[in-house]
């Protein structure tokens, strides 16, 4: 039978990035009381950090100050910045999450009132003089924790060895802080070549993927250089351009104004070198049948893609998230099950479990937050009943079996008066991983015990005496010869029985045999075939 499980509606949802955010609204829209946990001292993540997005034009400013106003206004929202986690125990609908909240501190080299009004912008949060310890008692978890940007090795194109090589987040705070002329070292820029894919797609190196949304981030800003500077010249050095969706039309109106494209491949990178004072960027462009290019730009910008953030290890160690070779959070199934995680209760959304743009994070986000809306808001939640039995009478508690649980189901409890293991219902998968290693036999999976496997065994190892057919007769025909009244159903008697005449109609038969209507035309369209 399956197994009832009280849950609290409460919920904790850890990143205060565009999808934390979005999906604790959502969540607290339904009545849903909401945690929301942000590692920094302000909330927005990424976004803030965007002076304009596609398609709108908005700042990610605008748009995560709008955001927060809107989170404001809920009063079943709490928000924690400076927050970081320490301990997570329970399971779904109790789990049970040690916080730590931080003080808020000004940098020695930021100006003091500038960072003073931006703290009290976020007036919401919960404000901290001391360091304070926390224990949060929720009934399930959203993981919307972000990424960080990929970090050029030195020497990589030219990165940190050659002056004016930057990457494209820093080229961004660079015209934030450029709002007429863009400037760099004292120097007037007149053109800047884009290497794509730096970190991306390595073949032999670890982030083997692609992060979907460089090129279009790269030339949205590159239509933004032309529109802010206007007489900005740029190249774009790429393996592939992949805009698809309606990024498209970045990439043709782009093309348009006259930015240059050269396609090379991973085997033949481009080459930045310092000719002099100058800066040459070295490419064979494959669209023009490997024709060497020599590129004198004024600034070399390496489009750098996603990576999972420094502390992912950290958070899928404490809620025992599974990690993929990219290192990035891995979900049950990416079509089937998008956004849950083996362990019951936690979700995941956003770029923490893979590279998206902004609407898909949104949306991923959100489709963990409406998981955990439905899980709540009934008060209970059944799950499957496919779990360990630990016996009792014979287990001696040895430990082994907590020691290869993943899931940490498994705890010494006390049965009248003796040590033995318990099985957390809640959080017990029914991998069955503990199952062999008792030495004493006293674990067993549900529907999976030795004597139902014993038993399949044996009826397969039973000798079946299989007479061969007669030739010329056909499978139908035997069973019509053979088939006699007693191998049929007692309903197909009791239908017969209430044929008196030899023309009856379903309802005169159905009233003879004291069945339904219904119930006799199932049955005599099958009659009929045998």
């Amino acid at each position: 039978e399956p197994i009832n499980i009280a849950v609290k509606n409460i919920a904790l949802v850890i990143g205060a990035g565009i999808s934390g955010m979005k999906a604790a609204i959502d969540m607290a829209k339904s009545g849903t009381e909401v945690f929301l946990l942000e590692k920094e001292y302000l909330v927005g993540g990424r976004i803030a950090q965007k002076e304009s997005l596609f398609p709108t034009q908005q700042s990610g400013k605008q748009i995560i100050t709008a955001l927060y106003q809107e989170l404001k206004r809920y009063p079943n929202i709490t928000l924690f910045t400076g927050a970081t986690i320490d301990k997570v125990s329970g399971s779904l609908g109790n789990f049970t999450i040690d916080v730590t909240v931080k003080p808020r501190d000004i940098s020695p080299i930021a100006d003091p009132q500038t960072a003073q009004n931006l703290f009290n912008q976020y007036d919401r949060a919960e404000k901290v003089d001391q360091p304070q310890t926390m224990a949060l008692v929720v009934g399930s978890v959203l993981v919307t924790t972000g990424y960080n940007h990929y970090q050029p090795k030195e020497g990589e194109f030219g990165y940190q060895t050659i002056d004016n090589v930057i990457t494209l987040p820093e080229l961004d705070t660079l015209m934030a802080n450029n709002p007429k002329q863009l400037m760099y070292n004292g120097k007037k820029i007149n053109s800047i070549a884009f290497i794509y894919c730096v970190g991306s797609r390595q073949t032999k190196g670890d982030n083997k993927y692609c992060s979907r949304q460089c090129c279009s981030s790269t030339i949205h800003t590159s239509l933004q250089l032309k529109e802010k500077y206007k007489d900005i010249q740029t190249y774009h050095l790429y393996r592939d351009i992949r805009t698809y969706g309606k990024q498209e039309l970045l990439y043709a109106q782009s093309s348009k104004q006259g930015d240059l494209y050269f396609k090379y491949e991973e085997k033949e990178p481009p080459v930045v070198e310092l000719e002099g004072k100058t800066t040459v960027v070295k490419v064979k462009d494959y669209l023009t049948a490997k024709k060497s290019m020599e590129i004198d730009a004024d600034l070399v910008v390496l489009v750098t893609g996603m990576v999972p953030r420094e502390d992912a290890s950290h958070i899928a160690e404490l809620f025992k998230i599974p990690t993929g070779n990219d290192k990035f959070f891995n979900e049950i199934h990416p079509k089937l099950k998008p956004v849950e995680t083996v362990i019951k209760g936690v979700y995941i959304g956003g770029t923490c479990q893979g590279p998206k743009n902004i609407s898909e994070s949104v949306q991923s986000s959100m489709s963990g937050a409406s998981k955990i809306i439905a899980l709540l808001k009934s008060g209970t939640v059944s799950v499957d009943p496919i779990i360990a039995r630990v016996n009792p009478d014979v287990c001696t508690w040895c430990g082994k079996c907590a020691e290869v649980c993943d899931y940490t189901a498994i705890k010494e409890i006390e049965v009248e008066g003796k040590r033995v293991a318990g099985v957390n219902e809640a959080v017990c998968t029914g991998c069955g991983i503990c199952a062999p290693v008792c030495p004493v036999n006293a674990i067993e999976i549900a529907q999976y015990t030795d004597h139902e496997i014993e038993s399949m065994i044996d009826g397969f190892l039973v000798e079946v005496d299989i007479k061969e057919r007669e030739k010329g007769v056909t499978a139908s025909h035997e069973e019509e010869e053979t088939a006699t009244m007693k191998e049929y159903p007692q309903i197909w008697k009791q239908i017969l029985a209430g044929i008196k005449n030899e023309k009856n109609t379903i309802p005169e038969i159905a009233q003879n045999a004291q069945l339904s209507s219904d119930l006799v035309t199932y049955h005599l369209m099958t009659m009929n075939k045998y």
